[in-house]
């Protein structure tokens, strides 16, 4: 499976999740980055980080439009 084709899988089975990233103690934070490890390309904590940064970087970009996004704008974007 290609690089592409496993990043599109990813991306499409994620879901809108109420997380409390400011509340201050980061245990959603801490637990959404665990998760992210069986992903991550070297199962490590800190490439689970680097994908959940890579995330919310692109979240800031998309929420502000409210942004309807597809397979093909994912991959342009990419």
């Amino acid at each position: 499976m290609s690089a592409e084709e496993l990043s599109w899988r990813l991306l499409s089975s994620l879901r809108v999740k109420h997380l409390r990233l400011e509340d201050g103690d980061g245990q959603d934070r801490s637990h959404a980055v665990d998760r992210l490890r069986g992903v991550a390309f070297e199962k490590t904590l800190e490439a689970a980080e680097a994908v959940f940064s890579e995330i919310e970087r692109r979240v800031g970009d998309w929420a502000p439009t409210a942004a309807s996004l597809s397979k093909r704008l994912l991959l342009f974007r990419t």
